[in-house]
């Protein structure tokens, strides 16, 4: 899956271009971790990103049915959903695109 699909806004996401994506990637798990595949890595990246997803769809689904608070909610999914697309980045430096492999 493409980080800059659907999730990440496209040309008006929060990555204009693949280079600002790769460089926010590198600074958040370390360039040599990614470029030596470090297996340590790998599982944290794949455990996280199922984690991330799951509260992503809990808050999204909260900000459906909370009214008023229902704008904190849809930043607070933003957020989240930013931070996948980086996990994401990360896993397909692995060769995998997602958590289940895909």
């Amino acid at each position: 899956e493409d980080p800059f699909g659907d999730s990440a806004g496209g040309d008006s996401g929060p990555f204009p271009d693949k280079s600002a994506l790769l460089q926010e990637t590198e600074d958040m798990f370390g360039p040599v971790l990614l470029e030596r595949r470090d297996p340590v890595l790998l599982e944290f990246l794949v455990r996280q990103e199922r984690v991330l997803k799951k509260i992503h769809s809990s808050v999204r689904r909260a900000a459906q049915t909370n009214g008023a608070r229902s704008e904190d909610h849809l930043a607070k999914a933003e957020e989240i959903g930013h931070r996948i697309i980086l996990f994401r980045t990360a896993l397909q430096m692995y060769g995998r695109g997602t958590s289940d492999g895909r």
